[in-house]
C-alpha cells in the first residue's frame, strides 16, 4: 500500500487544525462571551450627576458580562466610555460628558452599543431652573433702569418656544419674549417671533419709527435657542446661536422712557404672550460685538460693568447685574427644571 502523499498530509494538517482551533473557541466562547443582548437597565444605576460628572455603580454585571460601554448623549455625540471590564458589582465609576458645561444644566444621555438596549437617563443641575410662561397672560416685568435711554445696547437670552407657541405666531400673534413698550403705539424694544408667513423668525424693534428687522434664518420648537439684538447707533443686528444673522442699517436707539420692562410678553400690544421657557437674560448699555455673542452662546458671557440687567431664574427673579433691577413674577410664571440652561 502506498503511502500519503506530502501535499495530502500537509492538507489533511492544516484541516484537523482549523476544526480543533474552532472547537476550542466555541467551548471557551460559551463560558466567556456576554449574553446576546444585555439590558443594562437592570445592572447599572446612575448614583449622581452633576456639572462635571456623572457617577454609574455597577449593581448585577459579572466579569463575564461586564465590558467597555459608549456613553452618548441624546444628539448622538459619544460623551464618554463606562469601563465595567472586570469590575465586581458594587463598584462605582465616573465619566466627564462634554455636554455638561458651564452653560448646559440639564441633558439626556444613554447607553448603546451592539447587543446592548438602550439605556436613558436624565441629568440636570438641581440648583438650576429656568422660567415656563403659559403664553396666556404670564410675565416678569423688571424695572425701567434696566432697559432705558441706551445709545448703544444688547439684549440677550435663552428661549425655549413650545410646539403652540409657534402655531400662534403662525396666526398672527407673534409672542413676544422681551419687550418694553408702553402703548399700542409708543414703543421702545421688543424681540417677539414673526407673523403669519414667517412665525419661526425672528423679529426686533427698536424704538418708535424706527421699523423691525426679521431673520432670515429661523428657530425650532422644542430646543434652546440664544437669540441676542444689538444696536449701536448705526446698525442694528440678530444672532441666532451665535452666529450672525442679519444686520441692518439704522440709526435708530432707545428713547428715554419711563416704561418697565416684560419678559415673556408684548403687554402693550393687546398683551401678547410667550408660551415656552425662558433662560439667562442679559441686558448690555454697550453693543456686544460677534465674538462676544458667540461665546455667550457658548456660555461664556461679558460680565463687565455694562452688564446692566441678568435674571438667571435660577428659582428666583433677581438681578445679579449688582444694579437692583429685580424683576416680579407676573401671573402664571413657573419654575421648571425640564429645560435648563444654565
Amino acid at each position: 500500500m502506498r503511502g500519503i502523499s506530502p501535499i495530502v498530509a500537509v492538507v489533511l494538517f492544516i484541516a484537523i487544525s482549523v476544526i480543533a482551533a474552532i472547537g476550542v473557541w466555541y467551548w471557551v466562547g460559551s463560558y466567556t462571551s456576554k449574553p446576546a443582548v444585555v439590558s443594562y437597565s437592570s445592572y447599572i444605576s446612575v448614583e449622581s450627576c452633576d456639572l462635571t460628572s456623572i457617577t454609574i455603580r455597577n449593581t448585577g454585571l459579572t466579569a463575564q458580562d461586564a465590558l467597555s460601554i459608549p456613553l452618548y448623549d441624546n444628539n448622538n455625540t459619544q460623551i464618554g466610555t463606562v469601563d465595567l471590564t472586570n469590575m465586581t458589582a458594587g463598584n462605582a465609576v465616573k465619566v466627564f460628558p462634554k455636554l455638561m458645561a458651564s452653560n448646559i444644566s440639564s441633558g439626556l444621555f444613554r447607553f448603546v452599543g451592539t447587543g446592548v438596549q438602550n439605556t436613558v437617563f436624565n441629568c440636570f443641575r438641581p440648583d438650576k431652573a429656568s422660567l415656563f410662561f403659559n403664553g396666556i397672560n404670564s410675565y416678569v416685568s423688571a424695572p425701567t433702569s434696566s432697559l432705558n435711554n441706551f445709545s448703544n445696547g444688547t439684549i440677550a437670552m435663552w428661549i425655549y418656544p413650545y410646539p403652540t407657541q409657534m402655531a400662534a405666531a403662525s396666526l398672527g400673534l407673534h409672542g413676544a419674549f422681551f419687550s418694553k413698550q408702553q402703548d399700542g403705539v409708543n414703543t421702545f424694544a421688543v424681540l417677539s417671533f414673526g407673523g403669519t408667513t414667517l412665525p419661526s423668525t425672528i423679529q426686533f424693534h427698536l424704538s418708535n419709527g424706527g421699523g423691525t428687522i426679521a431673520t432670515t434664518g429661523t428657530v425650532s420648537a422644542n430646543a434652546w435657542h440664544h437669540i441676542a439684538a444689538t444696536w449701536d447707533g448705526t446698525n442694528w443686528k440678530i444672532y441666532i446661536d451665535g452666529a450672525l444673522n442679519i444686520t441692518s442699517a439704522n440709526t435708530n436707539t432707545l428713547p428715554n422712557a419711563a416704561v418697565p420692562i416684560s419678559i415673556g410678553a408684548w403687554s402693550g400690544d393687546g398683551n401678547t404672550y410667550y408660551n415656552g421657557s425662558i433662560d439667562e437674560v442679559r441686558v448690555y448699555n454697550r453693543s456686544l460685538n460677534a465674538t462676544e455673542v458667540n461665546n455667550s452662546y457658548l456660555g461664556n458671557p461679558p460680565t463687565d460693568t455694562n452688564l446692566n440687567g441678568y435674571w438667571k431664574f435660577d428659582w428666583d427673579s433677581l438681578d445679579y447685574s449688582g444694579k437692583g433691577n429685580n424683576g416680579t413674577l407676573q401671573a402664571g410664571v413657573t419654575w421648571t427644571r425640564d429645560h435648563t440652561m444654565g
